[in-house]
């Protein structure tokens, strides 16, 4: 795993941090390390083999050619099939750019079809609301921004704006610090990537690809532009913030 190093107790080591897997996790954020603990989870609703139930039937105008025609997009199996059980204690949020490289990774294994910027954006709002709305923490540690074309998290716009509207080939990358005494402004070159022995957040991240990977990203960007939606209700693209429960609340209007 580029970017990522293990040791003898299933530890993680990004950014000159170690931290154990058993529900903390170090975050690099604007240079600096924190941890910090997740809330207990509450039992979510399940059928009787476990698996959460999410139904939904998404319509919304599509611009094309000067018309409007609508996509209707439905998905009448569970949003997953299987969470697994999450571990005592919560877990830590990653990064969005781990996350991210997530995803293209999977675009890399030709799981993912158009990967664009664009898409990516969405892909990643989609993901961590559900997980929050699922979890009642966030998959990474970001906030998003309303901008003209729907959600955004200014980090990763700027990390692959580069591509514009082609798909994303590569992942992100990030700097960290690596100062010695021979050299105070050494630096290292870090790809951030999630733990993928984490079967949580791959499960979640596999299932947004199921249910929203055929779609474009351009009609993501309108799905998330619906009435009704944490984009929508949040107030105008000003690049203010959307809040966590919001987006968890407003995932599709009249069905999540």
């Amino acid at each position: 795993m580029d970017g990522l190093r293990r040791g003898g107790r299933n530890d993680i080591k990004r950014g000159g941090h170690t931290s154990s897997r058993s529900g903390w996790e170090t975050i690099i954020c604007c240079g600096q390390g924190r941890l910090r603990a997740s809330p207990v989870v509450k039992a979510l609703p399940s059928d009787a083999c476990g698996r959460v139930l999410f139904t939904h039937t998404v319509s919304c105008p599509i611009k094309k050619s000067g018309a409007t025609p609508s996509l209707t997009w439905s998905d009448s199996r569970p949003f997953t099939n299987s969470y697994p059980k999450q571990t005592k204690g919560g877990r830590m949020a990653y990064s969005a750019l781990a996350v991210a490289n997530a995803f293209i990774r999977r675009a890399q294994e030709n799981k993912l079809p158009g990967l664009t910027p664009m898409k990516l954006q969405k892909l990643l709002f989609y993901v961590q609301s559900w997980y929050y709305k699922y979890r009642n923490q966030p998959l990474f540690d970001d906030v998003f921004t309303r901008w003209t074309y729907g959600p955004v998290i200014p980090s990763i716009y700027h990390e692959f704006k580069g591509y514009g509207a082609s798909e994303i080939k590569a992942p992100g990358s990030t700097i960290v610090p690596r100062p010695t005494r021979e050299n105070p402004f050494a630096y290292e070159v870090v790809v951030p990537e999630i733990n993928w022995n984490d079967e949580e957040a791959v499960s979640f991240i596999d299932e947004a690809i199921r249910v929203y990977g055929p779609i474009s990203g351009w009609q993501l960007s309108q799905m998330t532009h619906q009435p009704g939606t944490a984009w929508a209700i949040s107030g105008p693209p000003d690049g203010g913030p959307i809040s966590l429960q919001t987006m968890a609340e407003n995932i599709h209007p009249g069905n999540a």
